[in-house]
C-alpha cells in the first residue's frame, strides 16, 4: 500500500501494488476488532488505485488488505 491521501471531497484513496492475477480482499474497521469486507480486487498488471467513497461516514477508519482465499 502506498500514497494514502484524503481527497478534497473527504474520500480516502491509496495505491495497491501486488502480484498480478491474485485476488486481494480489502477490509475496514473502526476499532481494530471487527472487520468488514468492503471490496475484493483482482490485481492486473500495474498498480491499482483504491478509493473508499464511504470514508466520510466515519471519524476514523483502519484498512487491511489480504490475499483472498
Amino acid at each position: 500500500l502506498s500514497a494514502p491521501m484524503f481527497m478534497t471531497n473527504g474520500e480516502f484513496t491509496w495505491i495497491l501494488g501486488g502480484d498480478t492475477g491474485y485476488n486481494y480482499v480489502v477490509e475496514a474497521s473502526v476499532d481494530l476488532v471487527r472487520w468488514t469486507n468492503i471490496m475484493t480486487i483482482t490485481n492486473l498488471p500495474g498498480p491499482i488505485l483504491f478509493t473508499d467513497t464511504n470514508a466520510t461516514s466515519f471519524s476514523h477508519r483502519f484498512y487491511l488488505v489480504r490475499l483472498a482465499p
